[in-house]
């Protein structure tokens, strides 16, 4: 009977972008595929896996999780790889693979060293890993203070230059660096000019960058709030960029043992760890200060920030007639209504279609409520009547009614006296002009 050809797999990796350029997985491919036809196995050329620029120190890897569906399929009986750190830099990482590809029966051969059984195999493999993991932790150090020498030296560490410069890499003797991009540039001054002579929110900023001819990077049709409000608050648009202003420490959620990373979380470093690296100015400084103060504004005084309970009498205590959900108090202009949450969301109030219920006016219905309202408390008699009938009534589990009104008046008081108390503050730290803190506060104190 003719012997059944085994089948095999090699898996190679590299765990940067300068490894690549330099070869040195085409070298490991070599080896591996010497070694594969000294040992005379089947070897498809889709069973040849590559992982280029993906670090040892993570499992999430596309060419191992292909290589880890293979052995889980039982499709490739043995696996080669050039040494044990190119499989995993961490020595756990290297126990668990080498399990799983011994539950499913395949074989794992190194080109430097074939795992066994015997406790002398398995102490060879530890001894690798926690070396694999020492090399990996000195190179680390190395390229940090590497880099920090380099930031006090004034040369620019990072790569990825923000909009308006183009990074030029390094050439020789002479470092890398940003300089100014005459195509992108224009926009950074024009942007800024917007929020600082017209006060304009970042929407309306990002409106007009997609309604000019510069586009962003990446290929993108158009501008996303979020990028160019990183834009506006990056300080290195004045001409100073800062390296080692954050650090990464583990943060309290509980790592993932196959995680990409773990789980971390960056905190700023105190200021004077910081290092400044001059660099081309497109703002001067008295503007991208003005510009942060007109963010800050923009903020305090947004409308999803200002609070508008006072313009909402009913507000979370008016049903709809219609469906019986709840309504809910919207502003459109300058006027305010009460609409059907049924006909904000019907899926969300498990209706099957929107309810028909129409808008109604806050103004009109506050002002019938709250004449209903005083006519009740002007009355003695007719709040007695009111607070027997309620007492009489049996199985009544809800608060007592008149109590909980009370208690919602004070709530709205106090808040109406907070409010003022912000405007004062506001007025104080030269945010609000008196004409506006009159305004406000008369509106207020109605």
């Amino acid at each position: 009977m003719k012997p059944v050809l085994q089948r095999a797999a090699i898996y190679a990796r590299v765990s940067s972008h300068r490894q690549q350029k330099q070869a040195t997985v085409e070298s490991q491919l070599a080896d591996l595929r010497e070694r594969v036809g000294r040992d005379g196995v089947g070897l498809l050329e889709e069973h040849i896996l590559v992982d280029d620029g993906h670090s040892g120190s993570y499992l999430d890897r596309p060419g191992l999780d292909r290589l880890r569906d293979l052995v889980h399929e039982r499709i490739i009986d043995i696996v080669y790889v050039h040494s044990p750190d190119r499989l995993a830099r961490r020595y756990a990482y290297q126990a668990i693979l080498i399990d799983e590809f011994n539950r499913s029966g395949c074989q794992l051969i190194f080109l430097n060293h074939t795992p066994s059984q015997d406790p002398e195999g398995q102490l060879l493999v530890q001894i690798q890993g926690v070396i694999a993991e020492y090399e990996r932790a000195k190179i680390t150090e190395r390229l940090r203070r590497g880099k920090l020498h380099r930031a006090r030296q004034g040369v620019v560490v990072s790569w990825k230059a923000p909009y308006g410069y183009r990074y030029i890499p390094r050439q020789g003797e002479v470092a890398g660096g940003w300089e100014v991009n005459e195509a992108e540039a224009p926009a950074i001054p024009t942007l800024f000019g917007w929020v600082r002579d017209e006060g304009i929110s970042i929407r309306q900023a990002t409106q007009r960058l997609n309604a000019s001819l510069w586009r962003p990077r990446g290929g993108r049709p158009l501008w996303a709030i979020s990028s160019v409000r990183a834009m506006l608050i990056n300080p290195a648009y004045t001409g100073v960029c800062y390296y080692n202003k954050r650090r990464w420490i583990e943060s309290d959620r509980t790592d993932r043992l196959f995680g990409r990373n773990r789980k971390t979380k960056s905190v700023l470093r105190p200021r004077e760890e910081w290092i400044a690296v001059p660099i081309p100015a497109l703002v001067d400084e008295a503007t991208f200060t003005r510009v942060q103060e007109q963010l800050k504004n923009n903020q305090a005084f947004s409308p999803r920030n200002l609070r508008r309970e006072g313009e909402y009498l009913l507000r979370c205590l008016v049903s709809c007639g219609v469906c019986g959900h709840s309504m809910v108090a919207d502003s459109q202009g300058r006027h305010t209504y009460y609409h059907c949450s049924g006909n904000v969301d019907h899926v969300s109030t498990s209706m099957p279609r929107r309810c028909p219920a129409p808008l109604v006016y806050a103004p009109d219905l506050d002002q019938l409520v709250w004449k209903e309202m005083t006519s009740l408390l002007s009355s003695p008699e007719t709040m007695l009547e009111a607070y027997k009938q309620q007492q009489g009534k049996n199985g009544l589990r809800g608060p007592d009614v008149l109590e909980a009104e009370l208690q919602r008046l004070d709530e709205r008081v106090g808040d109406v006296e907070r409010q003022i108390q912000r405007l004062l503050d506001g007025y104080q730290s030269g945010f609000i002009y008196p004409s506006e803190l009159a305004r406000r506060r008369a509106a207020l104190e109605e």
